[in-house]
């Protein structure tokens, strides 16, 4: 019986790459128990948020949103949110 012959071709990538989801809140009470929630209920291996939690009205919280764009990968996602 012969040899087994095996490939050495690099195999591509099996892992997911983690995604970062970046929000920023301009309620810290309301929001932070929704985002809360929502941390407990999603799969960490795959997924990381980030909250940060600004308070000074929607302007404040769209500008540091914009200026979070220049830092993240091109798989991560950035959410200004605000009532």
């Amino acid at each position: 019986m012969g040899r087994l012959k095996h490939k050495l071709d690099r195999q591509p990538p099996s892992r997911i790459a983690k995604r970062v989801f970046y929000l920023f809140c301009e309620g810290e009470n309301t929001e932070r128990v929704y985002f809360d929630f929502l941390k407990s209920h999603i799969d960490h291996k795959n997924v990381r948020m980030e909250v940060e939690y600004i308070g000074k009205g929607p302007e404040k919280v769209a500008r540091r949103a914009c200026k979070k764009l220049n830092e993240i990968a091109e798989f991560d996602q950035i959410w200004a949110v605000f009532d």
